[in-house]
């Protein structure tokens, strides 16, 4: 068994067909399959408590005989003579998937109307037909001797029990998620759906004289199988196998799971044939191939970089670790060559621009340095790694720029206002005392102080806080941050007033 665990669901964009087609299998078993097992066995034990057997048993022997089929005939005619249930059992079973013997049965030709058990007959065999028609899976599932094209598609919702359907959803869900999002959800519902057709149309096509009723999403499912490995080629992603007890990981290409799963079908439908409909699997498998070959060729809908997400985020990496080898070696222009390519796709990826500006800052009086500092200066994310590269590279920057650093009031009171609420309050306070001193008219002097006096109250710094307060009310009276502070403390002072009241 070979699964792709190569990608993580994305809830920000959620297969949404994938779901709704998991909640309508589940909602049809259990609402509408919910009496079939109960159906089915009084059916059956209708039929061998009647006189069935005895009538049609013996002359479906016979029917064989008369049709060529000299070995079935004789070896189910010993099964009959030996006379027990067991016996019974397995020639009704071949007997009752056989189309064209039950065609000839239901048009009075095996047991004719002027036979003396005729009428008997008859009316029993009307009595079984209508109790087995009340099971969902007899009624609906797709019996290929009497091909419908209602049962061609109702057979994909239907399951034999709830390890068959809960089998099935996780595949489903496994395979469903990524093909959704991939091949585009216009399209998504139409492949699925066409795909279970196709594997119906293979049984059909293969076993077109059965009465067994064929069941089950596995058909599509596999149509899905064969869309991902198609969509995905030559990429190569990350399997979970098991040979026996032995399980492990392994990347390959996306591709060699479809001849892997055609191969695992087809050794089992020839060499260990069971109830598993192998023959639906596969025609799933191929229709759901050349379903996934027209999308990726022709439909604008495919997500195209969806797709080469995982290649391009493992070139990325081979790319970076060149950048880094190059480094080592003092190859530097070459090193700053590759940085440069991966900067353009993500100019805000911060360990890109920390590689850019530890190259640049061998000539600290250069045009790139300068802006190199400013570019990690202004990436805005709020992550502890983010903050400390910022406030490492500001560390430094102020020590070796040359011939110093550049800075305007608006840059360097952003810089500290972050540094003030990401914790590094020695560098904000520097920053903040600094503008305050030397550019007293600066419109932001009060929302630095206000942002200074908070960084010390969440540091647990009580005296810098009420210090910072002074300072701003003091020098800003009149701002918006002096007369928030003034509210707030007007606010408390009820309450110190008065500790006993609520």
């Amino acid at each position: 068994m070979f699964i792709p665990l190569d990608r993580k669901l994305d809830w920000r964009n959620p297969p949404v067909l994938t779901v709704l087609l998991i909640l309508i299998n589940v909602f049809v078993y259990y609402a509408w399959q919910t009496n079939d097992t109960e159906y089915t066995n009084e059916a059956f034990t209708y039929y061998f408590d009647s006189r069935l057997p005895d009538i049609e048993l013996p002359r479906y022997v016979a029917y064989l005989r008369e049709n060529g089929r000299a070995q079935a005939a004789r070896r189910l005619g010993h099964k009959l003579d030996d006379g027990g249930e067991r016996g019974r059992v397995a020639v009704f079973m071949r007997m009752h998937g056989d189309g064209p013997f039950l065609d000839r049965l239901h048009h009075d030709r095996i047991v004719r109307p002027g036979d003396a058990d005729y009428r008997q007959w008859h009316q029993a065999r009307s009595r079984f037909d209508e109790m087995l028609n009340r099971s969902v899976v007899y009624r609906y599932g797709q019996k290929p001797y009497e091909f419908s094209v209602l049962t061609w598609f109702t057979q994909m919702f239907l399951h034999g029990g709830q390890g068959h359907l809960i089998g099935n959803m996780v595949f489903l869900f496994i395979f469903g998620f990524v093909v959704e999002i991939a091949i585009g959800r216009p399209v998504f519902l139409f492949a699925y759906l066409l795909a279970g057709l196709i594997s119906g149309a293979l049984d059909v096509a293969f076993r077109p004289e059965s009465m067994i009723p064929a069941i089950g999403a596995s058909g599509a499912i596999a149509g899905l199988v064969g869309m991902y490995t198609v969509l995905f080629g030559l990429r190569r992603i990350r399997f979970f196998f098991m040979l026996g007890f032995y399980f492990d990981y392994v990347r390959a290409p996306a591709i060699v799971l479809l001849p892997l799963w055609l191969g695992y079908e087809a050794f089992n439908q020839i060499f260990y044939p069971d109830e598993v409909n192998r023959i639906a699997h596969i025609g799933g498998l191929l229709g759901g191939a050349l379903i996934g070959y027209l999308a990726k060729r022709y439909s604008p809908t495919v997500n195209h970089d969806y797709i080469d997400e995982q290649a391009r985020r493992e070139q990325r990496q081979r790319d970076y670790q060149r950048g880094l080898d190059h480094m080592a070696a003092m190859e530097l222009d070459e090193a700053k060559a590759v940085f440069e390519r991966l900067g353009a796709d993500h100019p805000n990826d911060r360990n890109v621009l920390l590689q850019l500006y530890n190259i640049a800052k061998i000539n600290p009086a250069s045009e790139d340095y300068h802006a190199l500092a400013r570019r990690i200066f202004n990436l805005t994310g709020q992550d502890v790694a983010t903050l400390k590269l910022i406030n490492d590279t500001y560390n430094e920057y102020i020590r070796k720029a040359k011939p110093g650093p550049r800075f305007n009031p608006d840059q360097l009171m952003t810089l500290a206002i972050r540094f003030a609420g990401a914790g590094y309050l020695d560098d904000a306070e520097k920053m903040v005392v600094h503008i305050v001193q030397k550019q007293k008219g600066f419109t932001r002097n009060p929302e630095g102080l206000m942002a200074l006096a908070n960084g010390f109250r969440r540091g647990d710094q009580p005296q810098l806080y009420r210090k910072y307060l002074s300072v701003l009310l003091e020098r800003f009276p009149h701002s918006p941050e002096a007369e928030h502070v003034r509210r707030a403390i007007a606010a408390s002072a009820p309450a110190a007033e008065n500790p006993g009241s609520a």
